[in-house]
C-alpha cells in the first residue's frame, strides 16, 4: 500500500503546474471584483458602452436598485460602503459595489479563496487509488488469501481481509485527500519568489515534502491498525484512537468552512439583495432594447460562451 501512495509522486510535477495556475487565476479573479469598476470595462466597441452603462442604470435606478433598500435606512454592510461611492445617487456607482461586495461575498462564500479545495473534490482526485484498493483487498497481495494471512501474522483470513479493508477505507477518507490543500498552501508560498529556476526547484521540493507526508500519514494508519488487530492491547488501541483523531484534526482543519477564506456565510441582506436584483432583472429587461444584450458581452459583462 505503501508502494501504491509513492506511485502518486510522478504527478506531483504535474500538479506544480496546474496548481501554480489555479493559484494565479483565482487570486486575479478575486483582485478584480475587488476593483471592479463598470466604467473602466474595456469594451470590444467602444459604441457599446453607453448600451451598457443604460442597461446598468435601469437596472440600478433608485426605485429598484438591491441595494436601495439598505441604503435608504442606513443598514449598509461596512464593505459595501466603498470610499468615493455615492451608494444614494449614481447607479453605477451602486453597481460597482453590489460587485466588489455582495457578489463578490456570495462567490466566496460559494468557491472560497484560492488556497481552498473542497474536499469531495480531492476525493475524487484519488478514484485510482479507490478502485486500486479493491483489487489490494480482494487479490491479498497476489497470494491466495489464507497464506497472505499467515505470512503477515493474522489469525485469521477473515481478520487480514477486515484489516486491509479498514486501514484503506480509512486512508481514502483522512489521508490521501490532504495532501491537495497541503501543496496549495505551499505553493502559495513559492510564488513570492517569482518566476524563474528558484520558484520551479522550490515547487518541486514542495511537493515531493507534500507527497511525502501524505505517505507518513499513510503509514501511520496502516501501522498503528495492524498493530492493534495483530496484538491487541489497551496502549495500542490508544495509540490507533490518537493517530486517527490528529489525521481527522488535520482534515477538519483543511477542509472546513473557515478555510474557504471568509470569516461569515453571505448576510440575509447579501440573499435578499441578490433575489432583489434578479427579479429587477427579469422585470426589467423587457424595455431595454436587444443592443443592450450585445453591448453587455462586448463589455465582458455576459459570458459570451
Amino acid at each position: 500500500m505503501i508502494a501504491g501512495g509513492v506511485s502518486y509522486l510522478p504527478g506531483a510535477i504535474p500538479a506544480l503546474f496546474s496548481f501554480r495556475m489555479k493559484l494565479r487565476n483565482h487570486e486575479v479573479l478575486l483582485q478584480q471584483m475587488a476593483e471592479f469598476d463598470v466604467t473602466a470595462a474595456a469594451c470590444t466597441d467602444p459604441a457599446d458602452r453607453d448600451a451598457v452603462e443604460h442597461h446598468v442604470r435601469e437596472l440600478f435606478r433608485d426605485s429598484n436598485s438591491p441595494l436601495a433598500a439598505d441604503t435608504q435606512r442606513g443598514t449598509l454592510d461596512d464593505a459595501e460602503a466603498l470610499p468615493g461611492q455615492d451608494l444614494h445617487g449614481d447607479p453605477l456607482d451602486r453597481f460597482n459595489a453590489y460587485v466588489r461586495a455582495t457578489l463578490r461575498e456570495s462567490m466566496m462564500a460559494q468557491i472560497g479563496d484560492e488556497l481552498y479545495l473542497p474536499w469531495r473534490l480531492c476525493l475524487t482526485a484519488s478514484l485510482p487509488m479507490t478502485l486500486y484498493s479493491t483489487v489490494s483487498v480482494l487479490g491479498c497481495d497476489n497470494e491466495p488469501c489464507a497464506e497472505s494471512a499467515q505470512m503477515q501474522g493474522y489469525r485469521s483470513t477473515a481478520q487480514y481481509m477486515f484489516t486491509q479493508g479498514c486501514f484503506w477505507l480509512l486512508t481514502l477518507l483522512i489521508s490521501y485527500p490532504v495532501v491537495f490543500p497541503i501543496l496549495l498552501r505551499m505553493l502559495k508560498r513559492v510564488l513570492t519568489y517569482g518566476d524563474g529556476p528558484v520558484q520551479l526547484l522550490l515547487g518541486i521540493l514542495c511537493c515531493c515534502l507534500a507527497y511525502g507526508h501524505c505517505t507518513m500519514c499513510i503509514s501511520w494508519v496502516v501501522a498503528s491498525l495492524t498493530c492493534f488487530m495483530q496484538s491487541y492491547s489497551p496502549t495500542l488501541l490508544l495509540i490507533f484512537l490518537l493517530v486517527l483523531v490528529v489525521q481527522v484534526v488535520q482534515v477538519t482543519w483543511l477542509f472546513s468552512p473557515n478555510a474557504r477564506g471568509t470569516q461569515k456565510q453571505p448576510s440575509g441582506r447579501s440573499v435578499l439583495r441578490q433575489v432583489q436584483y434578479d427579479v429587477v432583472q427579469e422585470g426589467g429587461s423587457s424595455g431595454l432594447e436587444s443592443s443592450s444584450s450585445s453591448g453587455l458581452e462586448s463589455c465582458g459583462l455576459l459570458d459570451c460562451s
